[in-house]
């Protein structure tokens, strides 16, 4: 239900505010990830939970196009039918700096996908999609088109470690959902049950295996 009232609300966003929203999004999160990685990586429910530690990027599927199925590129549409396919601002303002702004990073891609887009990110981090029309005509930024950055290739190293981290990342997740079933909370390290807490006791594999026969009987 949440994340159709979220859906709703994007809805009734201009592409351009989504972007903004999204750039502000990606900015908080960079700052809060590195604590929330730490209690995703340890917290005995997190992991009963099977909630990853890694970028944590939770609107991200609902920071979607706004426009419906509409394939044709941005800048096939005519600015005049390209106002009235897209969604209004919430805001009228009288400096369209923003929308400039947008209709320049997404000229050559679809308007199904109208924000948030990854070829974006690195724009985004500078602020781009907050600049009035001025700015924007005076950076040299936006005097050629934009150029979606080339993907780096991952070396043989990269991907052996990220199968290792998945493979941990797994392993932490069934130690701690064994942990949580046994009535454990709080904080796990690896090889380390000390700040562990059992309000409740710790259940055995007697008292689990009861458990079991009595949700049968239900």
């Amino acid at each position: 239900m949440e994340a159709c009232y979220n859906d709703e609300f994007f809805s009734t966003l201009a592409p351009f505010e989504n972007e903004q929203l999204a750039t502000i999004y990606e900015c908080l999160i960079k700052k809060i990830n590195p604590t929330l990685n730490e209690v995703a990586a340890h917290d005995i429910q997190f992991g009963a939970w099977g909630i990853p530690y890694r970028d944590y990027l939770f609107l991200c599927h609902q920071l979607k196009a706004v426009t419906g199925d509409d394939d044709r590129f941005v800048c096939d549409i005519e600015e005049a039918e390209l106002n009235s396919v897209l969604t209004k601002p919430a805001y009228d303002d009288q400096d369209n700096g923003p929308f400039q702004a947008w209709k320049w990073a997404y000229d050559r891609y679809p308007a199904s996908m109208v924000c948030y887009g990854p070829d974006q990110k690195e724009i985004r981090e500078a602020g781009y999609i907050f600049l009035d029309l001025e700015m924007i005509i005076n950076h040299t930024l936006f005097s050629e088109p934009f150029q979606s950055p080339e993907a780096p290739e991952m070396t043989t190293e990269e991907y052996e470690a990220m199968d290792i981290q998945r493979w941990e990342e797994v392993r932490s997740f069934e130690i701690r959902e064994d942990l949580y079933r046994r009535g454990g909370r709080g904080w796990w390290s690896e090889g380390d049950e000390s700040k562990i807490a059992w309000p409740h006791g710790r259940l055995t594999d007697e008292d689990l295996e009861k458990r079991r026969r009595e949700r049968e009987k239900c």
